[in-house]
């Protein structure tokens, strides 16, 4: 009997082994017994939604269709028509054409062909113009106003003998121009200014808005202090000729395209506003943070509020 005792003796690791095993047992026992009281879903079933869902997925679009290549690559209208007032292409602002509602790439394509020296003739010139789309051209047509070419009459050149000194040779030059109406053609005129630095010019008048006196010449690049201390008794700026932005109506990126303006002092402006309810006089940017006497002086012939 002592034989049969030891062979019937577990360890304890033998015991929780031997439990295990008989409770997992069970435990499939009773499953098996439940297991037809649980409905199964059906493989077909399975088959038929799959198929319903690859049906829904690559249905082809009944109709579709593209719009036409030249609408299809076609810049965005900008949504405000702009304000139609009678203007020379010549001598128009960035600003100027900012208001008549043409897009900012028009604009540069604009102004880039006038500071390499290129001259508008009459209101056709403009269809010429790379992106001038044939609408946008017939709502600005009626008011080209192109002024008369008297001054090329004026100013024609003259035969001067061999070794005459280049001051002798351009008595021709305009004796006052005025920098606000002046087109690349009327600057070459001048003593000292070559085509390059015209068109450097016309380019820094149009960022501006025009000019409000001569010594902004000395801001533009490549302008040298002896060329202009010589042309300065022969240069006006009419201020009339500045375009004007309307402070309490301008957006910060309006603002900010401004050379003495920037998008900093344009957040500030804004925030002024916005706080103040609209400015009353442009006196009050005296009291705005960041404007000096100097910044107000620079600032304030291009600004109004009305």
């Amino acid at each position: 009997m002592h034989w049969l005792k030891s062979y019937f003796h577990f360890t304890r690791k033998q015991t929780l082994a031997v439990v295990s095993l008989t409770v997992l047992g069970g435990l499939c026992l009773v499953a098996s017994w439940l297991l037809p009281y649980f409905p199964v879903r059906s493989f077909a079933r399975d088959v038929a939604l799959e198929r319903q869902l690859a049906n829904i997925q690559f249905e082809a679009p009944a109709e579709h269709t593209y719009p036409e290549r030249q609408d299809r690559y076609r810049p965005e209208v900008p949504a405000s028509p702009g304000v139609l007032f009678p203007f020379d292409p010549n001598t128009a602002s960035e600003a100027d054409l900012t208001r008549l509602g043409l897009r900012p790439k028009l604009i540069h394509t604009i102004l880039n062909y006038r500071s390499k020296g290129g001259r508008f003739r009459s209101a056709k010139g403009l269809q010429k113009v790379y992106g001038m789309h044939a609408d946008e051209y017939a709502r600005i047509q009626p008011f080209v106003r192109i002024a008369a070419e008297n001054e090329r009459s004026a100013y024609a050149k003259t035969e001067h003998p061999a070794g005459t000194p280049w001051r002798e040779r351009n008595n021709n030059s305009p004796k006052v121009i005025d920098l606000n109406v002046a087109d690349s053609s009327t600057l070459l005129r001048l003593p000292g200014i070559g085509p390059v630095l015209a068109g450097r010019i016309l380019r820094y008048r149009g960022r501006l808005g025009g000019f409000y006196t001569p010594a902004q010449l000395l801001e533009v690049y490549g302008m040298p202090d002896s060329t202009f201390q010589e042309l300065k008794s022969r240069l006006h700026c009419d201020e009339a000729g500045c375009s004007k932005i309307n402070i309490n109506m301008a957006t910060r990126q309006e603002l900010g395209r401004h050379p003495y303006i920037g998008f900093n002092l344009a957040k500030v402006l804004i925030a002024y506003r916005e706080q103040h309810n609209d400015f009353k006089d442009i006196k009050e940017l005296r009291g705005v943070a960041l404007i000096n006497e100097e910044i107000y002086r620079k600032i304030a012939p291009y600004l109004k509020v009305d």
